[in-house]
């Protein structure tokens, strides 16, 4: 449990030097499962709001790495 927090709060770190402070915009929250455009599911782990490309969230998927996608491109809850 411990490797995961710290993994995550290293992902944060990472992420919040580019894209700045988390937000409570938008409609899916952290923690939540979402199904994207292309069929593909993911785990929301960080929300921001980024100066030019508007809300991104960053995903947690099967893979070992965060990937991140602008909130057009969510269609729904899992």
């Amino acid at each position: 449990m411990r490797k995961d927090v710290e993994r995550r709060m290293w992902i944060y770190r990472q992420y919040s030097q580019v894209y700045g402070p988390l937000t409570d915009e938008g409609r899916y929250g952290i923690g939540e499962q979402v199904r994207l455009i292309d069929r593909t599911q993911g785990n929301v782990m960080w929300k921001y709001v980024h100066r030019r490309l508007g809300l991104i969230y960053v995903l947690e998927d099967e893979t070992p790495f965060p990937v991140e996608v602008k909130a057009e491109v969510i269609v729904g809850e899992v």
